[in-house]
């Protein structure tokens, strides 16, 4: 893992000189994902921020604001501060993505199932890891994340109420899991209203 720090780092430096903002926000989402899975929350934030500012949605493609602002979704998870998660995931760039980035797509799915597992709906954290298998094709139980979301959902539901609300998310059609996963971080209107442009 550090091996794999130090190539970013030294790639961020290379790109920082051809001067694409683009692309350091690439290395950025590279090194925030690193850190978050090396357990190391604050350095993740860090280098997700970094990305945002380099590639800000609206100037970036949706894709890449996605999964940054994913990334900082997971932090505000780790941090206990679930509605803080959805919220920064209901941000236009990570919708359009929803309806078609499909590995994109899937992996905000995930973060959604998180978002449901520690609002103690397991269930529905089922569902939403079956909907990601849904918009991907395929399940990834080699995804970090994926991994300790079922581990969490199964405890809950045992393994055989787990494989039946994950099946139930893998047998949606796409348009259901984007309709799904949308519906977890969708504000409501009256909450929206309250929030500053």
């Amino acid at each position: 893992m550090d091996g794999g720090r130090r190539q970013l780092t030294d790639l961020l430096d290379q790109v920082a000189q051809a001067g694409s903002a683009e692309s350091r926000a690439q290395v950025c989402l590279g090194l925030a994902r690193l850190e978050w899975r090396a357990g190391r929350p604050e350095a993740a934030r860090e280098h997700a921020r970094a990305g945002l500012a380099e590639a800000p949605p609206g100037r970036s493609t949706p894709h890449l604001a996605a999964l940054l602002l994913g990334v900082l979704a997971q932090v505000d998870l780790a941090q206990g501060l679930p509605e803080e998660a959805a919220r920064r995931l209901d941000h236009p760039a990570v919708h359009l993505t929803l309806t078609w980035q499909t590995p994109v797509a899937a992996s905000i799915a995930v973060v959604a199932a998180a978002i449901e597992l520690y609002r103690d709906r397991p269930q529905r954290a089922g569902r939403l890891l079956g909907a990601a298998t849904a918009l991907r094709g395929r399940n990834d139980l080699d995804d970090v994340d994926v991994r300790m979301t079922t581990q969490g959902a199964t405890a809950a539901l045992g393994a055989a109420g787990f494989a039946a609300a994950h099946a139930a998310g893998a047998a949606m059609s796409r348009a259901e899991a984007e309709h799904l996963v949308s519906a977890i971080i969708t504000a409501p209107a009256a909450e929206r209203a309250g929030q500053p442009a």
